[in-house]
Order: C-alpha cells, then structure tokens, then sequence
C-alpha cells in the first residue's frame, strides 16, 4: 500500500504537467501562401473570410481582430461582366503600392526574393487593383507593419449567378515594424 502511495504521490503531480506542455502557443508564421476568396458566408449579417498577418490565419469579416486583406469583385454597373478583382483593407488607409509585373514565374520570384527594404516614400493607394498573375505588391497594416504580395493566380468568374473571384499569393510578413523583410 505505502508503494502505491509513493508512486501517487510521485506521479499524480508529472500527469498534470502533462497537458500544459502539449499545449504551445501558436506562432504565426511570418511567410507562406494563401487564397482569398469573395465568397459570402451568413444569412444576414454576411460575412467573407480575409486574411490577418499578426495573428497568422483566415479570420471572419466580423471578427475582432478582422483581417488585413479582404478580396472583392468589381463588376459592370448591371452586374453581367466582372471587371476585376482587387485587395482591400479596412484600416482606412492607403495600403498598398504597386511594385511590378512580371512576364512569367521567374522574374516575378526572383524580383520578390531579392526584394528585401520597403521604400517608403513610394505611392501607396486604398486598393491593389486589377490583380494579375506574377504583380508584386507592397502592402501597410494599420500599424505600420509590412508584407511584400507575390501574385500566383487570379480567377473571376460567376458562381451560382454571384459575382465571384480568387487569388492565390505568397507573402512575407514583417511583425516588427521595420521596413526590412527577412531572407
């Protein structure tokens, strides 16, 4: 019996600590790929799913944290042509800038890779407009954070009669502020 004790005793205290060391915070990665979509999700309130770089995931329009990118779909004044597909943002801004497009995968990775300091005084605007395969943008958070945008492909269309788009991107996400992205 006075084992059995013993060994509680020594044990019981190791199980507890158990689940508090499976259990790790998460760190959002800083560089990756992923796809927006324009697609509505709700019965009222609608919502759409965006991106949000210091958290590192798709959060929901209406979540607090929200997403620093949000893709919509600009359309003909009755609705029949889409005429492009753009990154938006809600943090009331001029955002992003345009900083090329490339004819093909090469040029457009190898200008990304080696492009490493975030020039400042550049243009920025409210939207990334017109997205195309292989346009690398520069894009500001609210708090003056910085990711650099690599293009991959674009899709518009309709679905299920709506107005729809896609974009699949690569980025590298600065968290602490400087104007350098990390190699």
């Amino acid at each position: 019996m006075k084992k059995h004790f013993l060994f509680v005793l020594f044990f019981f205290p190791l199980l507890l600590t158990l689940p508090a060391c499976s259990e790790r915070e998460e760190i959002p990665n800083n560089t990756g790929m992923i796809t927006l979509s324009s697609q509505l999700y709700g019965s009222g309130p609608y919502y759409a799913l965006g991106y949000n770089f210091a958290l590192g995931k798709m959060v929901r329009t209406l979540d607090h944290p929200g997403p620093d990118l949000t893709l919509l779909v600009r359309t003909s004044p009755d609705n029949a042509v889409i005429e492009s597909v753009y990154l938006s943002t809600d943090n009331l801004n001029d955002s992003f800038v345009f900083n090329g497009s490339f004819d093909g995968e090469s040029s457009a990775r190898n200008f990304f890779d080696n492009y490493l300091e975030v020039d400042d005084a550049s243009g920025y605007r409210g939207i990334a407009d017109s997205l195309a395969p292989w346009q690398v943008w520069t894009f500001r958070t609210a708090d003056r954070h910085y990711a650099k945008l690599l293009i991959l492909s674009v899709t518009k269309g309709f679905r299920d009669g709506q107005p729809y788009g896609e974009v699949q991107l690569r980025f590298v996400y600065q968290p602490d502020g400087s104007r350098t992205f990390p190699q």
